[in-house]
């Protein structure tokens, strides 16, 4: 339900709305309800269960090609084995979903960088590269007070010995925890192309 603007309605007036609006608190889930009816029922997706972002699409009577593909909001990235496989990706998105589709790779007419949340995303000769916006380790570095003259060092395995902090098992309220939801979320968003980091 939403008021009804005062110029067309007398006040008092509700609405019933048949789709979500933009900027309205369940608009975004209606978008992501939609987006997955149209990848499963259309295009033969099936989504993850652990992750509802995320998508895959064997081989099945809808198409021979494989894809997985990541979706946020209104970002989406499709990894594919070949280019057959990525022109049909791109032929169903824009045909379902009101979208615009650019292929990477080194072929004539392919994008060679992308930027997809905020990660630069790059191909050449040489392989593929993902980077990380710079802004994101600027912020978990302020945040965390790591740029002042009252940063330090943290103890590391190499370490030969080092202390525990003593309030280390006690459990963190308010803006210390909120603050650690957030330098925790974004550190694993730095990582998630870093395989040999673990947090």
């Amino acid at each position: 339900l939403m008021r009804a603007p005062e110029d067309i309605c007398r006040r008092g007036k509700l609405w019933r709305l048949h789709k979500a609006m933009p900027g309205m608190q369940n608009a975004g889930r209606s978008w992501s309800d939609h987006q997955a009816d149209v990848y499963v029922n259309k295009g033969g997706f099936e989504r993850c269960p652990l992750d509802s972002q995320m998508y895959r699409k064997p081989e099945n009577q809808v198409s021979p090609h494989k894809v997985r593909m990541e979706v946020h909001g209104d970002d989406g990235a499709a990894v594919t084995d070949d280019r057959p496989a990525a022109d049909w990706h791109k032929g169903f998105m824009e045909s379902n979903i009101d979208c615009t589709c650019r292929i990477m790779g080194l072929d004539e007419g392919e994008s060679r960088e992308e930027k997809f949340l905020k990660k630069h995303i790059r191909c050449d000769e040489n392989g593929w590269e993902i980077e990380a916006d710079p802004r994101h380790v600027d912020n978990l570095i302020k945040m965390h007070a790591l740029d002042g003259k009252n940063a330090k060092g943290a103890a590391t395995p190499w370490d030969k010995s080092f202390d525990t902090m003593p309030n280390a098992d006690e459990e963190l309220l308010g803006d210390e925890a909120a603050l650690f939801r957030t330098g925790a979320g974004i550190g694993q968003h730095l990582a998630a192309d870093r395989f040999d980091l673990q947090l």
